[in-house]
């Protein structure tokens, strides 16, 4: 930061403090400020401790994709035929026992109230997503032999960013994340090691998408790109 004899020197610098580490170990830290903060928000402070730790994950929906497709729905494609409305991601979480911190947008009421239905209506509810999901694109996935679940999820990662101009620091950055369930295989791939559902198990697919979102959820990493490994 810059300091310097003239008392108009801007405190929002983001130049070198020239009397270099005489008031203090940092070459960019307001130490003339009386908490020793810039209050423009261009000092370079960590804002978390390590590279790579995760916070907030959630889960923000689902979607279904031909089983012959082993890439992820990407994001130009993440919103064609992807069920994010609020009360399903409850149903999800409430079969599943998934917390609704872990669902985006759902509040505790909804949490409430999607547990307070019976397990045969909740069932109900989750059959009727995947069949909306199956019927998209004037019901594309129905014309599919097979189909696999793929799981939005949202967290944040702990990253190193630029800082001014000549730091680095570490801070928080969202990162959306598509994982390809692994779990059941009641398919064509059946007992090939490749998890798909044929596309008129409208039930099976249902009873998969809790656990896989919570697998999901714990397989949140970092270190991944959005074509995530599958979660198994």
């Amino acid at each position: 930061m810059t300091a310097s004899a003239s008392t108009t020197a801007p405190i929002g610098s983001c130049s070198r403090d020239p009397i270099g580490y005489v008031d203090g170990y940092s070459l960019y830290r307001a130490y003339w400020s009386l908490d020793m903060l810039d209050p423009t928000g261009t000092n370079c402070e960590d804002k978390c401790i390590a590279a790579g730790n995760k916070q907030n994950v959630m889960f923000t929906g689902f979607r279904l994709r031909p089983a012959n497709k082993s890439t992820s729905p990407g994001v130009l494609d993440s919103g064609t035929g992807m069920i994010s409305d609020t009360d399903t991601l409850a149903l999800i979480a409430s079969v599943g026992g998934i917390a609704a911190s872990a669902a985006q947008g759902v509040t505790s009421a909804m949490m409430q109230a999607a547990e307070s239905l019976t397990d045969a209506e909740r069932s109900q509810g989750l059959t009727d997503a995947v069949n909306s999901v199956l019927g998209t694109i004037d019901g594309a996935m129905m014309k599919q032999k097979s189909v696999k679940i793929w799981i939005s999820v949202m967290g944040q990662c702990c990253e190193e960013e630029s800082c001014c101009i000549f730091a680095k620091r570490l801070d928080w950055q969202d990162h959306p994340f598509w994982f390809r369930c692994d779990v059941g295989n009641s398919g064509p791939n059946a007992g090939a090691g490749i998890a798909s559902f044929s596309s008129t198990d409208v039930s099976g697919i249902a009873n998969a998408v809790s656990d896989c979102t919570r697998k999901a959820i714990a397989g949140f990493d970092c270190s991944k790109g959005s074509n995530a490994d599958p979660v198994k």
